[in-house]
């Protein structure tokens, strides 16, 4: 019953420092979630014009969806 959408979602986390501010397309956690299991951080490689690059993906774990929504429900019930 949470009337977010995933721009809000996203910067709700990164107002209450679950994820870096630096670069809000990065999405990156702060280390302290990834060693409470809330978020897994995995790297993988692509291809551009300019060769093979690396880049890193952002994953929710489910104690961290439990988590996150019980914060949720108290910013905005």
């Amino acid at each position: 019953n949470l009337n977010i959408g995933r721009n809000r979602l996203f910067e709700w986390l990164r107002d209450n420092n679950y994820l870096l501010s630096h670069d809000k397309h990065k999405n990156e956690p702060y280390q302290k979630y990834v060693d409470n299991g809330w978020f897994v951080v995995r790297e993988y490689t692509y291809n551009t014009a300019y060769g093979e690059q690396i880049g890193t993906k952002t994953y929710v774990t489910g104690k961290g969806q439990m988590g996150i929504i019980e914060k949720l429900r108290k910013d905005f019930i």
